[in-house]
């Protein structure tokens, strides 16, 4: 797995129990989200941007901030939120991880 999440999935940070999906949107709308009955399978060169916000899928986390990977799959933009942690320096921290793990530049 190493490359890509899984919607449900742990990261490989060590700590296997931690982190909470919150839903995929499409176009980031809140209100246009994408459903599918198989996990999602999000490869890391897929991802154009990653975000840290409040908000997700129309869904508050509590404060919590949410990590927002938007990637593209076969030409559609999605959005899909994560709450890695609950302290924002560590979230910040897994986001920048996240940002060096290879993602392709917005005009592929």
């Amino acid at each position: 797995m190493r490359g890509e999440l899984v919607r449900g999935a742990p990261m490989n940070t060590g700590d296997r129990k931690r982190g909470h999906y919150l839903g995929t949107e499409i176009d980031e709308r809140w209100w246009r989200r994408y459903i599918t009955a198989n996990p999602i399978v999000i490869p890391l060169h897929d991802v154009v941007e990653v975000k840290v916000g409040k908000w997700h899928s129309g869904r508050w986390a509590g404060g919590k901030p949410i990590v927002k990977l938007v990637w593209v799959k076969e030409a559609v933009r999605l959005s899909s939120g994560f709450i890695l942690s609950a302290d924002r320096g560590e979230t910040e921290r897994l986001a920048a991880e996240l940002r060096s793990q290879g993602m392709r530049s917005q005009g592929k």
